[in-house]
């Protein structure tokens, strides 16, 4: 019954999220159009996200719309369909099974909406997490999740009244999430509060008959039935299995047609014990399951005609389904039906005068039964020792702190009067140290800008004269020199401001980290899919220097640390490889994961950079990263080269507490790496 109201929850999901179903052919068409990339973004993101849903059972493709649709939404800048990719792969992983990396995905969505007023995502993120909590077990973390919904969906509501827009959806919404509040409290036993939630649902259907609740009708007539048939109340249910049975068969839902019809066979059969009237809905519930092809759906028609074969005295057509229900139920894994399905076989056998098989299936039916006890008994148990444990150990620390605090009572007076003293000296001491510490750092860092501002200067006002110069000399031979000659030395003049504007925003960046106005603001996110256009850019630059360029990286890579001062990391030193290597030769990136269960792997994830370029000496090494020493060099075809980039690198870096490791020889390439 969980499993079909989960599945039930999921398809109100889907249509939450598309009011239609598409047509397979639509979607190859999605496709064609994805692939040929003539899409503005907004298409772009739309179709990504759609065919991320349509191929959530395949791993592979539903990754690849998943990276597709966010690196459109960060194209974009949107932050609310950014979130959005995150809220439907943690939709995705759910169904896979990876329920922890299911949770992480929306928290890392929730980071990114929070305090936004986007409303709508923000209420479907928590709305799916409160799903994946109550399929976990953890109804407390659910029924919180589905309360947050609440309260943000009235947000929603308020700000539309406000702005006089259509509030059917958020009306349609609050009702769902009361229907899902009253499910939890069912699994707790709570069919009281289970009850005021629905009413609630009830009352907000009541109060706008103009808004189209067909899709939540349904689900709350079977969560009445499901609530009075738990409370045996058999006349207040039997309506609401009508009205629900006559929704289901309007829209062919074939899982919940099968749910009432077992629901009428209960009521016939434990209520009114018309056992073939009940007979005639559970044949008439198989069937239909069998539709579903859903395995707990016929198991559960099943298991039903099995009981009311036995209360007919047809044992030996109950022993046939005995042995269709035995291979199932260890499909199952579940021992509270192997223990009912073992009863039933030992009391079937026993009718039948099969005595060692009636005993033996007793025994099994015992032997389970026990196993069910004990280990709840064990899980209480347990609970009960470690708030024993906890109780003790608490008792044991106040003790030890009372012993403490009365020994270092007695410590304090024979030793305040030393430790002022001590004190007293320590400071004076530290103050001089201090002081002649400042100054000498003081003067170091005066001598250090002195000579940064000369480096600066020269590398400004040169190329800055150069291309006065150059452009007096274009003024002068404009109307002598050809065209050939005048794109030529337009390319040249190109490449000279190139060179300065590198310049610029190095110092740009460098100046910012030294004012601690570049604020370091970490989160969750898939680096592979943050450097995507970075790297067509880089594949450009290669391109153009006849340079191969490698890509290896998996297909995504979660790390925790600034988006921007990363992406801007990994992309400084791919154009710094570009630059400083011959033509012909090549640039790899690579990104590869490490689970940390090796000594030298403290971390998740390591970016390399190789390069066959012009390698440095160890002399240039040493000084690659001291401002005051002049380090710019040109690149393999002229690039004018800053010397800063590598600083600021390292710097971005030490914010995340890595480090930019080098490894290098001349005339033999380079390898720059870090670790975050």
């Amino acid at each position: 019954m969980k499993r079909l109201i989960l599945a039930m929850f999921l398809a109100l999901v889907v249509l939450q999220i598309y009011a239609q179903t598409e047509r397979e052919q639509k979607f190859l068409q999605m496709e064609q159009e994805v692939a040929q990339g003539n899409l503005d973004d907004n298409e772009m993101f739309d179709k990504c996200l759609k065919l991320l849903w349509r191929w959530y059972s395949d791993e592979e493709k539903a990754r690849y719309y998943f990276q597709k649709s966010l690196a459109t939404a960060r194209k974009m800048k949107d932050e609310a369909k950014e979130s959005k990719c995150y809220i439907y792969m943690g939709a995705i992983y759910s169904d896979w099974g990876k329920k922890d990396s299911a949770v992480s995905y929306l928290d890392y969505s929730m980071e990114l909406l929070e305090g936004k007023k986007f409303f709508e995502e923000e209420c479907l993120a928590y709305q799916v997490r409160g799903k994946i909590f109550y399929d976990m077990d953890s109804y407390e973390k659910s029924m919180s999740d589905f309360h947050k919904a609440i309260e943000i969906n009235e947000k929603d509501k308020v700000a539309k009244i406000a702005a006089k827009q259509d509030i059917s959806q958020c009306l349609r919404t609050e009702c769902h999430f009361f229907s899902f509040i009253s499910i939890i409290h069912g699994a707790l036993f709570n069919d009281e509060k289970s009850l005021e939630y629905l009413f609630k649902a009830q009352k907000i259907i009541d109060d706008n008959p103009n808004v189209d609740f067909l899709n939540y009708q349904q689900h709350k007539h079977t969560n009445f039935a499901a609530i009075y048939f738990r409370k045996n109340e058999y006349e207040k249910a039997f309506p609401h299995i009508e009205a629900a049975y006559k929704l289901a068969k309007e829209q062919e839902d074939y899982p919940n047609m099968t749910f009432v019809l077992h629901r009428y066979s209960d009521y016939y059969s434990n209520h009114l014990k018309d056992y073939n009237t009940a007979l005639k809905y559970s044949k008439e519930g198989l069937q239909i399951a069998e539709k579903t092809k859903e395995p707990q759906l016929i198991y559960l028609m099943e298991n039903q005609l099995l009981k009311i074969y036995i209360h007919l005295n047809d044992y030996q057509i109950a022993l046939n389904y005995i042995e269709r229900l035995l291979p199932k139920a260890e499909e199952l894994d579940n021992w509270i039906e192997h223990e009912q399905l073992y009863s039933y076989s030992s009391l079937v056998y026993a009718l039948l005068g099969e005595k060692s098989k009636a005993l033996h299936y007793l025994t099994l039916s015992r032997e389970t039964a026990a196993k069910i006890y004990n280990k709840n008994l064990h899980k209480v148990i347990q609970e009960m020792e470690v708030k024993y444990d906890v109780q003790q150990k608490e008792l044991a620390i106040l003790h030890q702190q009372s012993e403490i605090n009365r020994h270092q009572t007695l410590r304090y007076f024979y030793l305040s009067g030393l430790l002022i003293t001590i004190f007293l000296l320590a400071l004076v001491i530290y103050i001089a140290i201090l002081r002649t510490r400042r100054n000498r750092i003081l003067a170091e860092s005066n001598a250090s800008k002195d000579r940064f501002f000369n480096i600066i200067s020269h590398d400004l006002k040169n190329p800055a004269i150069a291309q006065r110069d150059a452009l007096q000399l274009l003024l002068d031979n404009s109307d002598k020199w050809d065209t050939a000659s005048l794109t030529n030395y337009y390319q040249k003049l190109l490449k000279s401001a190139n060179g300065q504007v590198e310049l610029l925003y190095s110092l740009l960046s460098w100046a910012q980290l030294q004012a601690g106005r570049m604020i370091y603001n970490p989160a969750r996110f898939d680096l592979v899919a943050a450097i995507s256009l970075d790297l067509d850019m880089i594949k450009t630059m290669s391109d153009d220097k006849g340079i191969e360029f490698n890509i290896q990286t998996p297909e995504t890579a979660l790390v925790t640390g600034d988006f921007d001062m990363l992406t801007t990391v990994v992309r400084n030193l791919l154009t710094n490889a570009v630059k400083y290597t011959n033509k012909g030769g090549e640039v790899t990136l690579e990104i590869s994961q490490c689970d940390g269960k090796d000594a030298a792997c403290h971390v998740s994830t390591e970016v390399s950079v190789y390069d066959t370029g012009i390698g440095m000496t160890p002399e240039q090494i040493q000084n690659l990263f001291h401002i005051d020493r002049h380090q710019s060099r040109k690149g393999t075809a002229g690039e004018q080269g800053s010397g800063f980039g590598l600083i600021v690198c390292r710097e971005l870096l030490e914010k995340h507490g890595s480090k930019l490791n080098i490894e290098s020889e001349e005339g033999k390439g380079s390898r720059f790496w870090f670790r975050i």
